[in-house]
């Protein structure tokens, strides 16, 4: 699996300036989270942070609505992966997180229920738009084409590995974490 360098820099350039407006919102969401963090944890801004986690949330749906728009007119790219984790991390595995470092974490179902948005979100998500691209999500192993890097990019059908992917951490989050709970709160009862 080998490419020049030259010509993988050439085909990802080419990918942003096929949908250089999806690349600049890429560029506006880390603006808004590098915002959040610096507010939050580096400024005591409280408040201020909490005005930009709404506008990283509104800017996530509008990244999400996006990536529909973009599978329905070009088809499926690999940029539309990043728009949908703009949309499932904040509303799940983001709030968690930013309460963990707070230190006033999201303990046991109500953690799992949180975690669990982000991938049942994305979930939801990845299939749908491989819906959008016509060919619809279903539950079989998805294939890598792994013969260079540019067939990777461009041959493997990345909704459909992303949507068995969040499915499968929804699956082991649910279970694992469902047993831990239950395992503490048994454990706090003896």
């Amino acid at each position: 699996m080998s490419v020049d360098a030259s010509e993988l820099i050439d085909y990802m350039l080419a990918m942003v300036l096929r949908a250089p407006h999806l690349y600049a919102l890429t560029i506006g969401y880390w603006c808004l989270v590098v915002a959040v963090i610096a507010t939050r944890y580096w400024g005591k801004r409280r408040r201020m942070s909490e005005g930009l986690m709404c506008a990283v949330v509104a800017l996530g749906v509008v990244a999400v609505i996006l990536a529909f728009v973009d599978v329905a007119i070009r088809g499926p790219e690999l940029i539309q992966l990043s728009l949908v984790a703009y949309f499932a991390t904040p509303i799940g595995v983001g709030r968690y997180l930013m309460r963990l470092w707070d230190g006033d974490p999201m303990l046991g179902w109500r953690g799992i229920a949180v975690r669990e948005l982000t991938y049942v979100s994305a979930f939801i998500a990845f299939v749908g738009l491989s819906a959008v691209a016509g060919d619809p999500w279903w539950f079989e192993r998805p294939v890598v084409d792994r013969s260079d890097p540019i067939a990777m990019i461009e041959r493997t059908n990345w909704l459909h590995l992303m949507g068995t992917v969040f499915g499968i951490v929804a699956i082991i989050e649910a279970v694992s974490g469902g047993f831990g709970v239950v395992r503490q709160r048994l454990a706090s009862r003896v």
